[in-house]
C-alpha cells in the first residue's frame, strides 16, 4: 500500500500543494517553518480521523479559509486503488470520504490507512502522564485491529465513565445517589474492561519481542527492555465490578472513578528499572523509535498491510551509526512507503548509497 497523489487544500500553512510520492522513501526537505511536519502530519490525519496531537481541530483550518480538505489516492500492488478525502468546516463539521461513501463513523473509518507517527514528542511516552501512554496505546491496536470491537468497547467505556463520574460528582452536591444507577453502569462498565484490558496486555505481549529485535538493530545496545500493562487495580484476584466495590467511598469522596480503563498505565522498563530514571536520552530515543516499529510491526502481522511509516525530524540526536542502521532497518520488507522530515537535504543525500529502495526528495519553498 502507498499513497500515489496527496493534496492539500488550506491545511495548516499549505494553501495549495499537491505532491506524487514514489513508493520508497520521500523526504520532505526545507527550513523550519515551511510546513514539512504538517505533510506528515496530514497524512496521520487520514490514518485516524483527527490530529494526532490532539488540540482543537479548527486551528488545523488556514487562516482566513472557512474548511480544510485532505485527499489521497491510495495504490495497492495487489488490487485496485481507493481515494480518501477528509473535509473540515470552521463550524466542526467533518465528513471523510472513501471511494466517495461518506463514512458515518469514525468506528468505520480507522485503519484505512495505517500509518506510524514518529516524532520528537513521543519522548512524551515516557516522561508524561499515563492518559498519554493509554492513547498511544489505544490508537495501536485501533489502527493494527481487522475489526472494530475494541475501538466500540473504547467509546462505550468512555460514555459510560463520564456518566459514572457525574452521578459520583453529584453526590458531593447533595450528598445523594442513585445506588441502582450507579449498578447500571458497572455492569455496563465491567463488560467493556474486560475487552479492553485483555485486547491491551496481548497486544503489548506481542509488541514487547519486536520492540527488543528493534532497539538492539538501531542502537547497537544489549540492554533488556521491557513494556509492562499496570491495572489500577489487582485485576489478578479481583474484577472491576469488584474494585468498584472496594473503592465506592474513595469514589463518593473523589467525584470520580479512581479506578478501570482509563486509570489503567504502561512501564517502560531497561535492564529492570523504570526508564525514566536510568535510561540516557540516546537510549531513551533509540527506545521509542523501536517501540513506533514494532507497532508498525504489529499491523503487518494483523492486516496483512504495511504501513505507512512517518518519521518527524527523527535524525536530531542520533549519530550516524544509528542513522544508517535505522534507514537500513526500515527498508526490510516489515516496513512500506516512509515519509521523513529534514531541514537537511546533504544529510538525506548521504543516504543514497544505502538505500535498496526509491527515494524522493521534495523540496518547500519558503513561506511568506
Amino acid at each position: 500500500m502507498y499513497i500515489s497523489k496527496l493534496s492539500l487544500s488550506n491545511f495548516k500553512n499549505h494553501h495549495q500543494l499537491d505532491i506524487f510520492p514514489c513508493t520508497g522513501i520521500n523526504a520532505i526537505v526545507g527550513e523550519n517553518g515551511v510546513g514539512k511536519t504538517n505533510i506528515l502530519l496530514a497524512i496521520s490525519y487520514l490514518s485516524i480521523g483527527k490530529n494526532i496531537f490532539g488540540g482543537k481541530e479548527e486551528f488545523s483550518i488556514m487562516d482566513e479559509a472557512s474548511f480544510l480538505r485532505i485527499y489521497a489516492m491510495i495504490d495497492f500492488p495487489e488490487y485496485a486503488g481507493k481515494e480518501i478525502e477528509l473535509l473540515l468546516n470552521r463550524d466542526r463539521k467533518k465528513t471523510i470520504r472513501v471511494n466517495g461513501k461518506i463514512q458515518e463513523r469514525i468506528t468505520e473509518f480507522i485503519g484505512n490507512i495505517p500509518s506510524v507517527f514518529i516524532s520528537p514528542y513521543d519522548v512524551n511516552l515516557i516522561n508524561e502522564t499515563s492518559d498519554v501512554r493509554r492513547k498511544f496505546l489505544d490508537s495501536a491496536i485501533s489502527i493494527s485491529a481487522n475489526t472494530n470491537t475494541y475501538l466500540q468497547a473504547l467509546v462505550r467505556y468512555t460514555q459510560n465513565i463520564k456518566q459514572r463520574n457525574a452521578l459520583l460528582k453529584d453526590f458531593q452536591k447533595h450528598r445523594y445517589f442513585e445506588e441502582s444507577q450507579l449498578e447500571l453502569y458497572t455492569e455496563f462498565l465491567s463488560k467493556d474492561y474486560e475487552v479492553l484490558s485483555k485486547k491491551r496486555i496481548e497486544f503489548l505481549h506481542i509488541l514487547k519481542p519486536y520492540a527488543q529485535e528493534y532497539y538492539e538493530i538501531i542502537s547497537g545496545g544489549k540492554e533488556k527492555i521491557d513494556i509492562i500493562y499496570v491495572p489500577s487495580f489487582d485485576l489478578d484476584n479481583e474484577s472491576l465490578e469488584e474494585a468498584f466495590h472496594t473503592h465506592l467511598q474513595k469514589d463518593l469522596a473523589l467525584g470520580y472513578t479512581s479506578v478501570g480503563a482509563h486509570k489503567d498505565d504502561i512501564i517502560f522498563k531497561m535492564n529492570g528499572d523504570d526508564m525514566r530514571k536510568r535510561a540516557s536520552q540516546g537510549q531513551q530515543k533509540s527506545f521509542l523509535i523501536a517501540l513506533k516499529l514494532a507497532q508498525a510491526k504489529v499491523v503487518l502481522s494483523q492486516k496483512t498491510v504495511r504501513p505507512i511509516l512517518l518519521l518527524d525530524d527523527i535524525f536530531d540526536k542520533l549519530d550516524s551509526k544509528r542513522v544508517k542502521n535505522l534507514i537500513q532497518l526500515v527498508q526490510r520488507d516489515d516496513f512500506g512507503q516512509i515519509f521523513i522530515s529534514d531541514t537537511d537535504e546533504q544529510r538525506i543525500l548521504a543516504l543514497e548509497d544505502s538505500c535498496e529502495v526509491p527515494l524522493s526528495i521534495i523540496h518547500l519553498p519558503i513561506i511568506g
